[in-house]
């Protein structure tokens, strides 16, 4: 056998190690992003109606993400909610509103008054 026969069978002997680390590290990914997405569904499920309806979720939206089976990411589902309701306002551009330390008495802006106080 020749060293390049050799660096070939080695190789060959380590397709199968190779798959179970690959293996074992998506699992441990799994396992990760699981704890995070129900560390996430905890604390949504701390906020009330109001905070929630600020982000754009209902309590509806959080029974429904909590029903998904386990292989199912529930935070992507809600993320999905929330754009399915955001509706972009058309024809409303930005205006850059004044700013109000130009605003008030001649005194406020640090001029002298004509008129006594």
């Amino acid at each position: 056998m020749t060293v390049l026969s050799h660096a070939i069978s080695a190789r060959a002997a380590l397709k199968p190690l190779v798959r179970i680390v690959a293996a074992i590290g998506t699992g441990i990914a799994k396992v990760i992003a699981f704890y995070r997405n129900r560390r996430t569904m905890v604390q949504l499920s701390e906020l009330d109606a109001h905070m929630l309806a600020d982000i754009g979720l209902t309590r509806s939206d959080l029974r429904d993400a909590t029903a998904v089976g386990p292989g199912h990411d529930p935070v992507s589902l809600l993320s999905l909610r929330r754009q399915e309701r955001h509706v972009p306002h058309r024809g409303l551009r930005h205006v850059e509103a004044p700013s109000i330390a130009d605003a008030g008495p001649a005194r406020w802006r640090g001029k002298a008054s004509a008129q006594p106080c």
